[in-house]
């Protein structure tokens, strides 16, 4: 009889701890996706997929959804059409720059066509690839989703 009590203090014990360190623990999950675009780079989408979102191909361009939801639609551009859509939209009336770097360009545009606009206009590193990523999400859901994702030149 006391090795059983043993046994079962050390079963309680085991269980206390096994549930005090789950409890910080968090999964991650993600996608990839590799593109060969019209600059001859290959680019590889990874996206941080713990929050439900989903990383789509569509003719040339790609996709993030969470569920039904179109979170982003972006394209690869080469530097002719980089340089042609950072001028387009500096160029136009009532865009709000929120980050103007040498390699990356944010901004929010609330009278879009379609409603406020968040967009990303950057470089990929290493590339001579652009990308251009527009999101009709209020700008706080749009750069959380775009800060889940990286694109890197394989």
């Amino acid at each position: 009889m006391h090795n059983a009590k043993k046994w079962a203090a050390a079963a309680a014990l085991l269980a206390i701890l096994c549930l005090g360190g789950c409890q910080g623990a968090s999964v991650s999950t993600s996608q990839s996706m590799t593109f060969q675009v019209g600059t001859g780079d290959k680019i590889k989408v990874t996206l941080d997929t713990s929050a439900g979102d989903s990383l789509a191909q569509e003719e040339g361009s790609f996709s993030v959804k969470n569920g039904d939801s179109l979170v982003f639609q972006g394209v690869f551009q080469t530097p002719d059409q980089y340089a042609a859509q950072e001028a387009a939209i500096r160029g136009t009336e009532g865009v709000e720059i929120v980050t103007d770097g040498e390699t990356m360009l944010s901004y929010y545009y609330e009278a879009g066509a379609a409603g406020p606009e968040t967009g990303y206009l950057f470089m990929v590193d290493g590339s001579d690839t652009g990308v251009y990523m527009a999101s009709l999400m209020d700008r706080e859901a749009a750069d959380d989703a775009f800060g889940r994702m990286t694109f890197e030149k394989e």
